[in-house]
């Protein structure tokens, strides 16, 4: 719920789909409302098992150019190394700053220009 509020406050859009979410259902739920930022709190680390459920759902992401955000203390521990639409927060503060980030520019690694530019 916290992290929720974290970017609900930096003004976007959120639609939480709950604890205990399986992999293909982040997936299919960021497809279905169109999200290109997604919030993932991981209690404990992940099985080794799912190593490919990971990567396909980095895919999926990476190709609308979208970011996964993952928290909690299974963060840290993932059966993979993250694909490079993840980013790892130990902190709602971390998660604020990325989101502010992220939004200046637009999702991208170049700023975005201002009005009038």
């Amino acid at each position: 719920m916290l992290a929720s509020r974290v970017v609900r406050e930096a003004g976007i859009r959120v639609q939480s789909i709950g604890p205990s979410t399986p992999y293909e259902t982040v997936g299919m739920a960021m497809s279905r409302y169109g999200a290109p930022l997604c919030v993932i709190r991981l209690t404990s680390p992940p099985a080794t098992r799912t190593r490919a459920r990971w990567h396909a759902i980095g895919r999926a992401v990476a190709d609308r150019a979208g970011a996964i955000i993952l928290g909690g203390r299974g963060s840290r521990q993932l059966p993979i190394q993250p694909p490079a639409v993840f980013r790892i927060g130990d902190s709602m503060t971390e998660l604020a700053a990325f989101v502010q980030g992220w939004l200046e520019t637009d999702g991208q690694a170049k700023p975005r220009k201002e009005r009038g530019s």
